[in-house]
């Protein structure tokens, strides 16, 4: 197990778990400034085609055996890109994730796109589940387009952080 030597005027704790790290940390500690260390970008690709892999596979991801009582779809920045995020929670109050998409709810196309695969999965939508959402009707619309009569309920809080410029407590 590599520590941090015990000169280190950080007084940070050792980085025991994160090997990587540690190294990238002691290899780059006598190197001058504009050098790259090569284990650091080791390490960022390596996190970049893991965090590709578990996107692929959740994206992949069978349902045919999910049951939900509620789905959760709502427009997120991540990176300066807009994107769709669908958690689901179980009748048993699991918090899952379903699935990220490129886009905006305010995009009808993007909004039946992602619902259309969630089925294409394995979702039934013949099965109650209860859409919260942000209130946007493209949203709305291919809800009740893939999921007919589904009940939607409207999140207040994109309301109230619009009126009054910041989230609740």
């Amino acid at each position: 197990m590599l520590r941090r030597p015990p000169d280190d005027p950080s007084g940070a704790p050792p980085l025991q778990d994160r090997p990587a790290i540690q190294v990238s940390y002691l290899s780059t500690r006598h190197r001058g400034a504009g050098q790259v260390d090569v284990a650091l970008v080791g390490f960022a690709r390596s996190f970049v085609e893991r965090t590709r892999v578990a996107l692929t596979e959740l994206m992949s991801r069978r349902l045919d055996d999910v049951r939900l009582a509620v789905m959760m779809i709502d427009g997120i920045d991540l990176g300066g890109r807009t994107n769709v995020v669908a958690p689901g929670i179980t009748i048993e109050g699991v918090k899952i994730p379903l699935g990220l998409w490129e886009g905006s709810t305010e995009n009808a196309a993007v909004a039946a796109a992602l619902l259309s695969d969630l089925v294409a999965r394995g979702l039934d939508p013949e099965r109650g589940i209860l859409f919260v959402i942000d209130g946007h009707k493209t949203l709305r619309k291919a809800i009740r387009t893939i999921f007919d009569q589904a009940p939607v309920q409207r999140c207040s809080t994109p309301v109230t952080v619009l009126i009054s410029g910041s989230r609740p407590r």
